[in-house]
């Protein structure tokens, strides 16, 4: 997953770039809520609480980008769930969930 967030980010990047800012900032939210949505279905605790942490430590404090990051989680978590999708190895996870957090931050200016 993580050649995937990284191979879309750059092709946004690249072909729009006057709306680059807003393409990125969306698909640094879907992955990782995505990804928050497929830990909850996996059980993955600790990765969860490290999303929902770098989500707060780095979203601009607008309802907006929270509603996105929950929209996400919730439709990844009721997918995976309805299809009873297998998961992933957990230290591949922990690696796709650290890409994820990397764009997160990335898209949002912050370090």
């Amino acid at each position: 997953m993580k050649i995937h967030l990284l191979a879309i980010a750059g092709v946004i990047a690249l072909s729009f770039p006057a709306k680059a800012e807003t393409a990125m900032t969306d698909v640094a939210l879907k992955a990782l809520g995505g990804l928050n949505g497929m830990a909850l279905h996996c059980k993955y605790i600790d990765q969860s609480a490290k999303m929902r942490k770098a989500a707060v430590e780095t979203l601009p404090k607008s309802r907006k980008y929270g509603e996105d990051f929950e929209t996400a989680t919730n439709d990844a978590f009721l997918s995976a769930s309805k299809t009873g999708a297998a998961c992933p190895d957990k230290a591949a996870f922990e690696n796709d969930v650290a890409s994820a957090i990397g764009l997160l931050k990335g898209a949002f200016g912050k370090k």
